[in-house]
Order: structure tokens, then C-alpha cells, then sequence
């Protein structure tokens, strides 16, 4: 995705789990599961363009702050 440098986005869990990878923001994950409900991947911030967001089971939803 290409996200200005600062953007702040949130990967949210529409499925009972969803195992998700980022890279290029200031909280990367790897492989992490997201529980449905659970902010876990809430109000991080891409760091780098381009933000690299990898859905590897469930299913996802990433929400982007482009107001600023």
C-alpha cells in the first residue's frame, strides 16, 4: 500500500482469527494473530512506503487515517 510516511491505519479481524503480517510500520508484525474484537492492530502508523500488509488466513480489514 502506499501510505504517506505518519499515516496512522488499523488492521481489524473480521473473522474468529486472522493471522496477519506488516512491514514498513512502527509496530511490524509477523505471522501475528488478531482475534476478532481485540485491538491488537490498532492506531499504528506506516513508517516507510511502501506499507507491506499480508493476509495469510481469516479475513481483514485495514482502515487508513488519510485526513491528515
Amino acid at each position: 500500500l502506499h501510505l504517506p510516511a505518519e499515516t496512522t491505519f488499523s488492521v481489524l479481524s473480521l473473522a474468529p482469527v486472522s493471522v496477519v503480517s506488516l512491514a514498513g510500520s512502527s509496530y511490524p508484525l509477523g505471522r501475528a494473530e488478531l482475534p476478532f474484537g481485540v485491538g491488537l492492530g490498532v492506531s499504528n502508523r506506516a513508517t516507510a512506503e511502501p506499507l507491506t500488509a499480508t493476509l495469510h488466513g481469516g479475513a481483514a480489514l485495514l482502515l487508513a487515517d488519510l485526513s491528515a
